[in-house]
């Protein structure tokens, strides 16, 4: 979402324009299906943007390991900036980058918790084991 920012904000690049320019630039799994959105919207087939973004990209995220809630966000904005200015474009990406910061954040703060707790149940285990074997 940087990059499509970056491209948008400095080169006035339109989505596919972005796509080839991040395509060119990233690895796989990425890079292919960048390039493919670009290519699939310069043969002009009738489909919007978003279709195309998100059917390839679908299959992209498939070997990427993130939960679907952050797959969803980033596969939706998408299909609702495809018909915007630059601007608009801008924010609604500005918008998702900040849903998914706020996703990981949480995520972040779960994994902790989760860390913690299994030290704690590893402490009394151990304090359990010591009390049965006395």
């Amino acid at each position: 979402m940087e990059m499509m920012m970056s491209e948008i904000r400095y080169s006035k690049a339109t989505l596919p324009e972005c796509c080839r320019s991040i395509g060119e630039r990233i690895q796989e799994p990425y890079r292919g299906a960048f390039l493919d959105v670009y290519r699939a919207m310069r043969e002009n087939t009738g489909e919007e943007f978003g279709q195309v973004f998100r059917r390839r990209m679908e299959e992209c995220l498939k070997t990427v390991p993130a939960q679907k809630k952050e797959k969803e966000l980033f596969l939706r904005f998408a299909a609702e900036s495809g018909f915007e200015d630059g601007d608009m474009q801008l924010s609604s990406i500005v918008q998702y980058q900040d849903l998914l910061k706020d996703l990981a954040a949480g995520l972040e703060r779960e994994v902790g918790e989760k860390s913690r707790m299994a030290l704690g149940l590893g402490a009394m285990g151990g304090l359990l084991l010591v009390i049965v074997l006395l």
